[in-house]
């Protein structure tokens, strides 16, 4: 696993951890990153909440460190920050339209991309509150009943 700092500036590659697991939540497309590392490891002092680590497949955001004796615990969240950065002040509406249509005007500008969509089935989605692009890719979720893999 790499590490980057809050500037995601590349810090370090970690080893010797160990218990890593990662889950993911279907219903969101979500995941977790939980792993232990000796309390006294060489790299302990990189590992600060906010910093990113980055494995084969995807980047997290260190969102917790338990500290203990012998192993620490950590837990990341899956680092969706430019979905949610992006800001539809005055809400989102998409009419009549496919999942990979609707989801490509959201992710405008955002880096993030549709990648294999098999649902042609259109929907309307329709937000009157102020949200952001992981907010209306939950909602689509939701009104399209599927699962995304991210």
């Amino acid at each position: 696993m790499q590490i980057y700092n809050d500037d995601k500036v590349r810090i370090g590659t970690l080893t010797g951890f160990k218990n890593r697991t990662i889950t993911t939540t279907l219903s969101t497309g979500d995941k977790e990153l939980v792993f232990k590392y000796p309390s006294h490891g060489e790299m302990v002092d990189l590992l600060q909440e906010e910093y990113y680590i980055r494995t084969q497949t995807d980047e997290y955001v260190l969102k917790a460190v338990e500290i203990s004796a012998e192993w620490n615990k950590y837990t990341a969240q899956l680092n969706v920050e430019e979905l949610e950065g992006a800001a539809f002040s005055f809400g989102f509406t998409s009419q009549e339209q496919t999942i990979t249509a609707c989801l490509e005007t959201a992710f405008a500008g955002t880096g993030w991309t549709v990648g294999i969509c098999t649902v042609t089935k259109k929907r309307t989605i329709k937000i009157e509150s102020a949200t952001s692009a992981w907010d209306i890719l939950q909602e689509c979720l939701d009104t399209y009943r599927c699962e995304c893999q991210i």
